[in-house]
């Protein structure tokens, strides 16, 4: 496929989407004084029916488990943290902008979006391990990760036939995506989030989170978090259909430290793949290492992660 048409037509129906509500972009800013109150949000957010309601939704589902029921937006704001809900008020702007495409294409978008909320705990737990690193942005940019996907299977059904089929086949989804598109939907991702003039710290961790490398130094960490959550998301069978991993190792008493433990569970884990074409890919050793993260920290992920799949499901029931 010619890449330029393609990036033309993609970037033509991107100028056609709705941009986001003016709520987002007049919390956007708001949201980064740490003295903000909650009257200031209040007065945002409570001219916005559609969010407001939905906010109610999230703050009583069973993702945040509270035993009583919550009945104002004040008290969902209170429950959910200032800052956690620009990134539910960013997340359910951005659903109800892309309902459009999402009815075309061979993409199943109820898993998509599971998923995406289940790469999102996942950044927010595995941020407790990472120095320097925001949990909420974290979230936010692990919740939009693969947005690009949309616009991508609703312009190009057939060739993501030819990528699903790929796929099937042992290679990364996103490899098979730049076989044939020469471009792939970390790119297309991209390109939304600066249509939608979102900050670089969501533009950067969106287009790159398979090319972690191609990252700014700035942002080079957290778009390697959200690579990391993406594959832990998927190794606890979030959005996936398939059985979690509840495990990476035990931890190895004979070596010297869980780094070292990680390297062997890695160079046997590529040994193991060499024989498997559905293997969940694994991040690679470097970016382990320079996140400082061992088998202690994944465990203690995918631990949390055990009941994600059912907590996404709840999440994505009150966005939706």
């Amino acid at each position: 496929m010619d890449r330029k048409k393609a990036r033309d037509k993609i970037v033509d129906t991107i100028n056609d989407l709705p941009t986001l509500p003016d709520v987002i972009h007049r919390l956007l800013p708001l949201l980064q004084d740490d003295d903000v109150s909650i009257n200031a949000l209040l007065d945002v957010i409570g001219k916005d029916l559609a969010i407001s309601m939905r906010l109610l939704k999230v703050a009583n589902s069973a993702y945040y488990g509270c035993m009583s029921q919550i009945t104002t937006v004040r008290h969902a704001i209170t429950i959910l943290g200032l800052r956690q809900v620009k990134s539910l008020a960013l997340g359910i702007s951005v659903f109800d902008t892309m309902r459009g495409l999402e009815k075309k294409g061979p993409l199943d978008y109820t898993m998509l979006w599971v998923h995406s909320i289940g790469t999102a705990m996942a950044a927010q737990l595995m941020s407790k391990f990472v120095s320097d690193t925001d949990s909420e942005t974290a979230f936010t940019a692990a919740l939009l990760h693969d947005i690009g996907k949309i616009p991508l299977n609703a312009l190009f059904p057939d060739e993501c036939r030819q990528v699903a089929k790929k796929a099937l086949q042992g290679m990364d989804c996103f490899e098979a995506e730049e076989e044939v598109f020469q471009f792939n939907h970390g790119d297309v991702g991209g390109w939304l989030c600066v249509n939608w003039k979102l900050p670089a710290a969501l533009v950067q961790p969106v287009q790159y989170h398979h090319h972690y490398k191609r990252s700014s130094a700035a942002w080079k960490d957290l778009t390697s978090l959200i690579h990391c959550a993406d594959v832990m998301s998927k190794l606890a069978g979030i959005g996936t259909g398939t059985q979690p991993v509840k495990e990476i190792a035990e931890p190895n008493a004979d070596t010297a430290t869980p780094q070292e433990d990680l390297s062997a569970v890695l160079s046997k884990k590529r040994q193991t793949d060499e024989q498997q074409t559905s293997a969940v890919p694994f991040p690679s050793l470097a970016v382990l290492e320079n996140l400082q993260l061992n088998i202690t920290d994944l465990n203690t992920v995918l631990t949390e992660l055990a009941a994600g799949d059912q907590k996404a499901r709840s999440f994505f029931n009150a966005i939706s």
